[in-house]
Order: C-alpha cells, then structure tokens, then sequence
C-alpha cells in the first residue's frame, strides 16, 4: 500500500468556498474572476500562509479552489458568464445564498437542470475514455480512485496533483527495492551517476569510482574543476530497509576524509540514519552531507536517473478567446 505523506492543506476546500463565493457576488454586480479570488480570500480571513500555499504545479492552491468553486456555479447556472471573466449571480445563485454560510457541495447542486446535464456529459465522456493502463505493482492508476482518495469535491488539478504523487511514491519505492538488491559496485555507481546529473563534477561531469580494493573508505570522488582543486569524496552503503547507517559509520568516513585531506564529503544509503549520526552529520556544518533512502529516491526520478517518462498528460481548458 502506498501511503501519501506530506504536510495536510490548510486552505479550505472547493465545498467551503462556495457559499464565499455567493456572499462575495449576491449585490448583483459584474464581478472579474481575479476580483472574486481576492475579495473571497478576503472574506474567508486567509491567513499569510494560506494565501501562499502553492500546488506542485506552482498554482496558488486557494486561486485554484476558489476558481474550480466559480466554475462549477457556472456549469450549475448558479453564476452567469458574461464574457471572458465576468459573472454575475443568477436568480438560483440568490437562493443557494439564502441558505448561509454552510458548505455547497457538488451534491447540493444536484437537481438543477444545467448542472445535471453537465454531469451527464461527463459521464458519458468518463465511459468512452480508455483506462489507464496497471501500474508495476497492480495499482491501477485511476484519476476518479485517486480523487476519492484524497478528499470528496477536489478540484481536477489536484486530482491529477495526487496521481503524480501516487505513481512518484511507487516508483521511489521501486527504486529503493532495485538498488538494495543490486551489487555494491552498482549501487555505487549509481550514486555517481546522480551527483554528476545534479551538476557537481563541472561542465566536463568528472567522476571517478574507487571500488572495494583499496578505496580507502571512500567509492567514488567528483573533481569539480579541471585542476581537481575542488574535490568531493562519496560513500555510498547499500543497506537494507531497517539497518539504520550509525554515527560510528559517520565517524568512519570522516576518518577516511581526513586521511585524503579533504574537507567535504557526501553519504548516500538506501535505509537511513539514527538520530546520532543525523547530529553527527549536522555538526560537520557543511562538510558532510547525509541523504538517505526517500531523499535518494526523489533526487534519482527529479534528475531522471535510473527512471524515464512513460507518459505525458495535457490538461485542457476552453480558450475563452475563441469564444468572445
């Protein structure tokens, strides 16, 4: 089972800002989409930090919902499009927000005859869309399983936002499972392959593996520089999950970093580190850096080692412009 961690949205849901949305626009006059977003962020009292939570996709998360929460007033007749960003309430708009401030759900719209023909179109779309093929590991990658997962009345951005998160998980997980059952000398190279995607090793990627013999505690050096005057030493352990890296592993490499006179120093594993050896690590201000397993995992699919895309996916919206 693949569990989703992360830090929980504090900005309310599409549902929450509905009835926001009706008591910004219920005088009746032409509201601009940009002026409902800021006028209900205001209404709601969004803190600093609301305001500034942003998807992965770089959207302002409360812009997006606040955006989704007019569009389905729209398809819903609850708000009138007057051209390309103007709306205006309706007749129906008026007594959804005689009902107060209680969250609108998508189900609350349920009945009005625009909104119920919306929803038939989609379902008639959803049925003629292929399925998404099964992941490596059986899950099947399915945007409406997804959404049910992440929250009821997501909006579709997140929806997609919460598959990327799905199919990231699994495969950072896969990954960790490949290199732990890989040969050291492999996994070591790996490491290397990394570091010089990232950018260390200069321009001309300059990277050399020590292997087992005589690697004197270190696997791989980068030279940053043509002169190798800027040096960076790696070990790399390939451990299993639960064999946590000890500070006395720490204290190892430093020993082998010292005895090459250098003074920065990478640890990669594939498990991770006791509470000791973080602080032993955190102590070396800056002259060692420790990453463990996720953090391996996220940096190898952010730099595209040892993973390739399988699939791209376009999301679509209506080009206002055609239409005015």
């Amino acid at each position: 089972m693949i569990v989703l961690s992360g830090p929980v949205s504090q900005v309310p849901k599409i549902d929450e800002f509905r009835p926001v949305v009706l008591a910004v626009v219920t005088d009746g006059q032409t509201w601009h989409i940009r002026d409902i977003r800021e006028a209900v962020k205001q209404h709601a009292g969004l803190t600093d930090d609301q305001r500034a939570e942003r998807m992965a996709s770089g959207e302002l998360r409360a812009d997006n919902r606040i955006a989704w929460a007019v569009s389905s007033f729209y398809h819903a007749g609850v708000l009138q499009r007057l051209a390309k960003g103007l709306y205006r309430i309706t007749d129906t708009g008026r007594q959804f927000a005689a009902r107060g401030p209680e969250p609108i759900r998508e189900r609350d719209l349920l009945g009005l005859p625009a909104w119920d023909a919306y929803q038939e179109g989609l379902r008639a779309q959803r049925a003629e869309a292929p399925k998404a093929p099964a992941a490596a590991s059986g899950v099947q990658m399915n945007l409406e399983d997804v959404a049910d997962a992440v929250a009821t009345d997501a909006s579709p951005d997140e929806v997609v936002e919460a598959a990327v998160a799905v199919n990231r998980a699994e495969a950072a997980a896969d990954l960790l499972t490949r290199l732990r059952a890989a040969s050291p000398e492999f996994f070591e190279r790996t490491v290397l392959d990394l570091l010089i995607a990232m950018g260390y090793g200069g321009a001309s990627g300059r990277a050399r593996h020590l292997g087992k013999t005589h690697d004197g505690g270190v696997d791989g050096v980068i030279e940053q520089d043509a002169l190798g005057l800027r040096t960076i030493y790696v070990q790399a352990k390939r451990y299993a999950e639960g064999n946590a890296v000890g500070r006395p592993e720490l204290q190892g490499f430093v020993g082998a970093l010292n005895g090459h006179a250098a003074d920065r120093g990478v640890f990669l594993t594939t498990s991770t580190f006791t509470a000791q050896a973080r602080e032993y690590g955190a102590a070396m201000r800056g002259g060692m850096v420790v990453v463990d397993g996720p953090q391996l995992a996220n940096l190898m699919i952010k730099f595209s080692v040892g993973v390739q895309v399988r699939q791209t996916v376009d999301l679509i919206e209506v080009d206002d412009d055609y239409f005015d």
